[in-house]
């Protein structure tokens, strides 16, 4: 399974910054995924983060929530 079908998240309107948002999330390895789950199950929130500073032509970041699919 992937991580993709075990998170959702809600991105910025730009489809790049989703994109970016969207790799990260299935880099994620199988012990990270398992943590984030554990958390979400405690009540915890979790979160993802993405450089996108080659979008924005200086250094920035994308932050988003990612919630049990």
């Amino acid at each position: 399974m992937s991580a993709i079908d075990d998170f959702l998240f809600e991105a910025s309107k730009d489809p790049r910054v989703g994109t970016r948002l969207q790799e990260e999330l299935e880099n994620l390895d199988e012990g990270q995924l398992g943590r984030m789950r554990e958390l979400q199950r405690l009540g915890g929130h979790a979160f993802i983060v993405a450089d996108i500073s080659d979008l924005e032509g200086e250094e920035a970041y994308a932050f988003a929530e990612v919630h049990p699919a």
